[in-house]
């Protein structure tokens, strides 16, 4: 009954927008009348049987929603893969290295200040980073015993960094504490935050 009111209220709004059913837990035991059932519901435009948690028929979803979708106007060029800039994306595959391996320790502590950001050519960029924290102690645990923390982070980053612009990277990080940068807006304005004016 649930199912079936799901059902009706997806007919009753769906308009000229095609439905698409996925049956999920395809590698467990089905009802052979399900799939008919979902048919006489919705009449949907595709009806494709899936596994999330082992990842089948995911990429036949995916290509049949995608050829469903409507062209619209290009807002990018075409060589552009993102509206924002690649410094600040560098600064965020390093904040995010450092919140997986300091866990909740550097919850909202720290600030990435990408100092350069140069392709040097078509196989090497070079990225150099300042972290900044507000004490001495987080600066310690960002850097860890015999930098054994920072040499991890910068791993795991420059892991992530590699992977999304298709080249080597050089990744150079540094750690420097500056007391109450959260409260400091001329900083915070150069580190890339927007801030709403009074």
């Amino acid at each position: 009954d649930a199912e079936q009111a799901i059902a009706d209220k997806i007919n009753a709004m769906k308009g000229n927008t095609p439905v698409f059913v996925a049956l999920n837990k395809t590698d467990l035991p089905q009802s052979p009348d399900a799939l008919a059932t979902y048919q006489a519901w919705i009449e949907p435009v595709e009806i494709v049987s899936i596994s999330a948690k082992q990842g089948i028929g995911v990429g036949e979803l995916m290509d049949h929603m995608i050829s469903h979708l409507p062209h619209g106007p290009r807002y990018y060029p075409a060589d552009q893969v993102s509206e924002a800039n690649m410094r600040f994306i560098a600064g965020e595959f390093i904040r995010e290295a450092i919140i997986e391996n300091t866990s909740q320790e550097i919850p909202y502590s720290v600030a990435i200040e990408v100092e350069e950001y140069k392709e040097r050519n078509d196989k090497l960029t070079y990225i150099s980073a300042v972290i900044y924290t507000e004490r001495d102690s987080q600066k310690g645990i960002i850097v860890g015993k015999q930098g054994a923390m920072i040499k991890k982070i910068g791993m795991d980053a420059r892991r992530e960094l590699t992977h999304a612009l298709e080249t080597k990277v050089f990744l150079d990080l540094r750690v420097k504490v500056l007391k109450d940068w959260r409260s400091n807006e001329a900083f915070l304005r150069r580190v890339g935050y927007k801030l709403h004016d009074k």
